[in-house]
């Protein structure tokens, strides 16, 4: 199943993604009193990630208030992700987004990579998605694949 917090603002978005799917969708679950840490909750075969979709405008103006975000949800569940939304571009260092028909320089892009780098060496999963309808297929698959995954097993050392 993936639970989709309430404060999701495309919920009707998503549930038009998944009438018009051309194969069989996971359940989808809108949760009432919205999600503690996250956007979705993605759950298959005793598997479970819990999923933050971030716009890249948003991811530009808000990464260090998302920093503690993702600490508390690595803290609280066993599988993290952050999933990037949509495109940019880098000239000069810098990260530029499109806002209308311009181009706009919204953080360093040694910025950019130095997060996501760190997020990913504590074990947070880096998705990219182009725009929101390949975010929810995204997570579909997501949600298919979790059966497949072997827990890693702990090495004594």
């Amino acid at each position: 199943m993936i639970i989709v917090d309430t404060r999701e603002r495309f919920i009707p978005r998503i549930q038009e993604i998944i009438a018009n799917a051309d194969t069989i969708t996971p359940e989808f679950i809108f949760a009432n009193l919205g999600l503690s840490g996250g956007d979705y909750h993605v759950s298959n075969g005793g598997f479970e990630v819990r999923v933050e979709r971030k716009s890249i405008n948003d991811f530009a103006s808000n990464y260090d208030t998302l920093k503690p975000r993702l600490h508390h949800m690595r803290m609280t569940y066993e599988t993290t992700a952050l999933l990037l939304e949509g495109t940019w571009k880098v000239k000069k260092d810098m990260v530029y987004v499109r806002e209308g028909n311009t181009d706009v320089a919204r953080m360093p892009y040694h910025t950019m990579v130095h997060f996501i780098v760190h997020q990913a060496s504590l074990g947070t999963w880096i998705l990219h998605t182009m725009n929101f309808d390949e975010s929810i297929e995204c997570l579909m698959l997501i949600h298919d694949y979790l059966p497949k995954l072997n827990r890693p097993k702990p090495s004594l050392k």
